[in-house]
C-alpha cells in the first residue's frame, strides 16, 4: 500500500513538473512583433543601419512613420503603434 502512495505522489509530482516547464517555455527564437512589422514594411526602402543609426524620440518616431505612410508606406493603426512602440524601445 504505501509503494502505491508513493509511486502515486512521484507520478502527480512529475506531472506537476512537466506543466511548470511547459508554462515557463516560451519560443525566444521568434522576433518581436514590432522587429517583423519593421522587417516587413521598412526594409523595402531603408536599410536597417539607417533605422539604428537615426536614434529618435517616440514623438520624432512617430512623426517619421506618419511621414512614411505619407509616402506610401501600408500600416493598419495597429502595426504603426505596435511599431512605434518597438522604435521607442530599441533606437531611443
Amino acid at each position: 500500500m504505501r509503494d502505491i502512495k508513493l509511486n502515486l505522489l512521484f507520478l502527480i509530482f512529475v506531472m506537476l513538473m512537466g506543466f511548470v516547464i511547459a508554462a515557463c517555455s516560451t519560443d525566444s527564437s521568434a522576433p518581436p512583433e514590432g522587429q517583423s512589422v519593421l522587417e516587413k514594411q521598412c526594409v523595402d526602402c531603408h536599410n536597417l543601419s539607417r533605422v539604428r543609426s537615426a536614434g529618435q524620440t517616440r514623438e520624432e518616431w512617430s512623426r517619421t512613420i506618419d511621414r512614411m505612410i505619407a509616402l506610401g508606406a501600408e500600416l493598419t493603426s495597429e502595426e504603426r503603434e505596435v511599431l512605434l512602440d518597438y522604435l521607442e524601445a530599441t533606437y531611443p
